[in-house]
Formats: structure tokens, C-alpha cells, sequence
């Protein structure tokens, strides 16, 4: 058990719109940060806040930013400056160092 009373091995409490998602939109909550090699860095989720991760897009077509909430204000931004931001065939982000 975790300081915040959470249990790592315990399943997450979806709600009923949660359970009804595809995979791929339930892994749109989810970014992660990878080696070249395929290892995780760190993953960050956004499951249980209601908002998914969104991208926005460079001139040209190339994604380096990766945000949560409304364009204009985000809750959370992540600027991948060299990086660009991927996405998984199961829908995860994926922002790839080294």
C-alpha cells in the first residue's frame, strides 16, 4: 500500500463510460517516455481526470508538443523540443530520447 492509499496491484475503478472505450481511446490517456530502445522512461496518466492527451501540430506536420485540457490553456504541456511525439499502434503517445 502506497502513502496515498492506493495499491498498485489493485485494478483501476473505471466507471461505466471508461469500461466502454476502445483500447485505443483508453491508451490516449496515457503518455510515455521512452528510450531508443523501447524501454520506459516514465508514463504519465491522465485516466481518471477526464481528459485525454491531445498533440499539437508544427507547420509542415511535425508533432513536438504533447498537452492536456483546452489549447489555449492546458492543464499540463509537454514540449519535446528535438523529439517528435508518436503514437502507438494501441494508441499511447510516445515521445522517443537518445
Amino acid at each position: 500500500m502506497h502513502a496515498n492509499g492506493l495499491d498498485p496491484d489493485d485494478e483501476y475503478d473505471l466507471d461505466e463510460d471508461e469500461a466502454k472505450l476502445s483500447e485505443e481511446d483508453f491508451n490516449a490517456h496515457t503518455l510515455e517516455i521512452r528510450r531508443a530502445d523501447g524501454t520506459a522512461v516514465v508514463t504519465l496518466s491522465a485516466l481518471g481526470s477526464g481528459q485525454q492527451w491531445a498533440v499539437y501540430m508544427q507547420p509542415g506536420g511535425t508533432v513536438q508538443n504533447a498537452y492536456l485540457g483546452e489549447p489555449g490553456s492546458p492543464s499540463l504541456w509537454v514540449d519535446t523540443n528535438d523529439a517528435a511525439v508518436t503514437r502507438d499502434d494501441d494508441g499511447t503517445y510516445v515521445i522517443t530520447i537518445d
